[in-house]
């Protein structure tokens, strides 16, 4: 069985808020000490070279340094509500105007 690496290092992003939308922004990196016998994290050190101030839930994620960054989340529409008043000037325009 080959020897694991001694240290394993990925990319931190956290996720910030802003109104409805989410977002993960790169945050720094953190750095596994791994023993090199059973392969088990012996401690972790997090280095976060920006602390977020605004919108910042608490969620940080670590991803290795290999791999692509994580897919920036697409707001969701918002759903259309019926206005009443909307649909009778609709109406009206279309009536004028319509074609």
């Amino acid at each position: 069985m080959p020897p694991f690496p001694s240290e394993v290092i990925h990319q931190l992003y956290a996720r910030y808020r802003f109104r409805r939308n989410f977002s993960l922004e790169p945050a720094g990196r953190i750095t596994y000490e791994i023993d090199p016998r059973t392969g088990l994290i012996l401690a972790s050190r997090a280095i976060m070279k920006m602390m977020p101030v605004g919108g910042f839930d608490g969620l940080v994620l670590g991803i290795p340094l290999d791999q692509p960054p994580p897919p920036r989340p697409q707001p969701k529409p918002a759903p259309q509500q019926q206005d009443d008043e909307a649909m009778q000037d609709d109406a009206l325009f279309h009536s004028l105007y319509g074609s």
